[in-house]
């Protein structure tokens, strides 16, 4: 039975794959010179999502700039730099909605 799911859309329409406690899933999106993984595993029962940014097809130096469960997300909502800029974000979230907002510092 399928624990992971995942989609893409290109100029062919939408393709989606499914991936076992066993297998795991992982994708890779990427253009000449950057692009993005993204996997999804088991680890100790729990999803463990790790994602990346790559060199794109021309291959090169990838940085991980997320690896966590659930619980490691939530965290980083919260209280974590922005990955992108670095810079502090105090965030909070709506659950009520299932949005996130926040200053940046």
């Amino acid at each position: 039975m399928a624990r992971f799911y995942a989609s893409v859309q290109g100029n062919r329409g939408q393709a989606t794959r499914t991936g076992t406690k066993k297998s795991g899933i992982n994708g890779h999106i990427r253009g000449w010179k950057v692009g993005a993984q993204v996997s999804v595993e088991d680890w100790a029962g729990q999803d463990q999502v790790s994602v990346r940014i790559t060199g794109g097809s021309h291959g090169g130096p990838t940085a991980e700039i997320f690896r966590g469960t659930q619980k490691d997300y939530e965290k980083l909502l919260i209280t974590g730099p922005d990955p992108m800029t670095g810079l502090s974000i105090d965030r909070s979230i709506d659950r009520s909605s299932n949005t996130q907002y926040g200053d940046i510092k």
